[in-house]
């Protein structure tokens, strides 16, 4: 099982790495200023960019996670759960596959269709790259700021339990599996890496 589980993440890692290669390569760098085309500017796109990132999830997240008490235990989680949601392959595929069913840049039968199709491309693929610096920079600077002041790391005194998307799912090192339930018991999930000896796995 284990060495199955490793295959699939193993493939997934590396079908990750190339879709974000290709992605890298198609990126319309020269259509993140068009002031006079589509209005689009590179300051309005990091405005867009910080409110994307502090109102498409974390409201939500705030308004339910009481429904949601065996997953999320505090507003401390709910902040970590909301904020850490990458925009990524997902977006880009549904812009190209958007982009497909719309008429080329220039020969729609409205203004507003042209303008849409002229901006949606280079916000979408804006959004996916502020994504992906805002949020892998995140957490070593987090952890840094932690080190840093001297914050002590997080130790819960009960474990969670997880649900699994998927049977081949890897599970985190701080977990046993309940293959009963298609789930992980988690210990210690929103914190810094601590001594493996302090918490109560079951191998």
């Amino acid at each position: 099982m284990s060495v199955a589980i490793g295959i699939v993440t193993g493939y997934g890692s590396m079908y990750a790495i190339r879709g974000f290669m290709y992605i890298g390569t198609i990126f319309p760098w020269e259509q993140f200023q068009q002031p006079d085309i589509t209005g689009i500017t590179v300051g309005r796109l990091f405005i867009l960019g910080f409110l994307i990132m502090a109102f498409r999830r974390i409201p939500a997240i705030f308004m339910t996670y009481k429904l949601m008490p065996r997953c999320v235990k505090g507003w401390k989680e709910a902040l970590f759960m909301g904020y850490f949601g990458p925009i990524g392959i997902g977006a880009v595929f549904y812009v190209e596959h958007t982009r497909h069913l719309f008429p080329k840049a220039g020969e729609a039968l409205t203004d507003e269709e042209n303008n849409l199709v002229a901006a949606m491309v280079p916000v979408v693929y804006w959004l996916v790259f502020f994504s992906i610096v805002f949020h892998g920079l995140s957490i070593p600077a987090l952890d840094a700021f932690y080190r840093y002041k001297g914050v002590a790391p997080i130790v819960e005194e009960e474990p969670a339990e997880v649900r699994l998307r998927f049977d081949a799912d890897a599970p985190p090192p701080n977990s046993y599996v309940n293959p009963k339930r298609s789930s992980v018991i988690v210990h210690n999930r929103f914190s810094r890496p601590v001594s493996g000896a302090m918490l109560p796995l079951q191998r």
